[in-house]
């Protein structure tokens, strides 16, 4: 027998099949794993802290942008928006 029939007659039995399909899908979700984590990396930058949007309002606040009502709307909502995530 060639060495291309023997690898055949390796590749056909169904025990060397389930063992490549259990790698193909181990590899297939490392991978899945990664891209995903890196997702979650980038979108985790984009979110400011509660703590960074009230400096912001109070910066607001003090240069004239919004008056004082608005600015302590803005903390309340800010503040329960923060508790309901946590």
């Amino acid at each position: 027998m060639s060495k291309g029939a023997k690898m055949l007659d390796l590749l056909s039995r169904s025990y060397v099949q389930a063992g490549l399909s259990i790698l193909g899908l181990a590899v297939v979700s490392v991978i899945a794993y990664y891209v995903l984590s890196r997702l979650r990396d980038l979108s985790n930058q984009d979110q400011n802290s509660t703590a960074d949007l009230l400096k912001n309002f109070e910066e607001m606040r003090q240069e004239g942008d919004i008056n004082e009502a608005e600015f302590r709307n803005i903390q309340s909502l800010l503040e329960s928006d923060s508790k309901r995530v946590s």
